[in-house]
This record gives C-alpha cells, sequence and structure tokens, in this order.
C-alpha cells in the first residue's frame, strides 16, 4: 500500500495544487495529514477521492467548519487531539503534529512508523525497528516544500519535492 504523507499545508494554494496534481500521478491509496491544514485544503483533497486521516495541529483555522467538511465525505477521518494511533495495511502508526512527541514514541519500540509535522523540517531516521518520519511541509519553509511517500510492503520512503 502507498500512503502519501504530508504536513503544514497552512493554504499555501500554489503547493496544495502541485500536491493535488503529482499525487494523482503515484497511485497512492491513503493520505496523512499531519495538521496545520487551514480550510481551503479540503476542497481539492477531497475532489481526488482517496481515503485520509486528519490529525490536528496548531493552526488549523476554523474547527467547526473543518470538522463538518470531513464528516461530510466517507472516506475522511480526523483525530480527537494533536495525535493518533491508526493500524493501517498491518503497519502501526503514531501519528503526532508534534516533534517532541514523535521521538519518544519512536524510542518506545511499539510502533513501525512514527510520523509528524510541526517544524517543517524533513527527516527520515531509524530507531531499532521504527521509522521516525517528517515529509517536510506543503507550505514553503527553509529546505524546500515536500511530502512523502510510504510504501508499506517495502517499508521504505520516497520524499517528493514540490
Amino acid at each position: 500500500m502507498k500512503i502519501a504523507i504530508c504536513s503544514d499545508s497552512h493554504d499555501h494554494i500554489e503547493n496544495i495544487n502541485k500536491f493535488c496534481d503529482d499525487i494523482v500521478t503515484r497511485d497512492v491509496d491513503f493520505l496523512i495529514h499531519l495538521g496545520d491544514f487551514i480550510a481551503r485544503w479540503f476542497y481539492d483533497i477531497f475532489s481526488l477521492g482517496i481515503p485520509c486521516h486528519f490529525i490536528r495541529g496548531n493552526n488549523d483555522g476554523e474547527k467547526v467548519g473543518i470538522m463538518r467538511m470531513i464528516f461530510s465525505v466517507d472516506y475522511a477521518t480526523v483525530a480527537n487531539t494533536v495525535f493518533d494511533f491508526k493500524d493501517i495495511d498491518g503497519k502501526q502508526f503514531f501519528l503526532s503534529h508534534y516533534n517532541d512527541l514523535a521521538k519518544p514514541m519512536a524510542q518506545s519500540g511499539l510502533y513501525d512508523v512514527v510520523c509528524y509535522g510541526h517544524n517543517h523540517l524533513r527527516h527520515e531516521e531509524r530507531i531499532g525497528n521504527t521509522l521516525l518520519l517528517n515529509p517536510g511541509a506543503i507550505q514553503w519553509n527553509k529546505e524546500s516544500s515536500s511530502y512523502c511517500i510510504y510504501d508499506t510492503e517495502s517499508d521504505s520512503v520516497h520524499f517528493i519535492e514540490l
């Protein structure tokens, strides 16, 4: 299974459009957004029809309206907090917006994949058997704008720059 993982889009329209154009060419089965999505994001991503899960961030815009949008489609779910636990294709995920939660969870050894966003810095590290992963940010950041695709079969990550 191919899982697109992204974070921190912050309504950056140009890069959201690039992301949506790119993701349809990659046969993605599932999408995870790690928070700070604001609102414009949903109109674009929902039009793709890809099952998705959202983690809340510290900058998600008008929360009530966003929750209504997410619950308006049957292939989208959202965490109640800034972290969540998810079993996807037999892999145990810990998902968080915040980097300070991610590393201790990876060190626990309880998860196959630990994902986080918030600091906008792309990162990939193995801690024991756990993959610690930050996809970077859809919004422009200090490095470049990026997201990644995690392949559950090969347990591998491919970063894509926008």
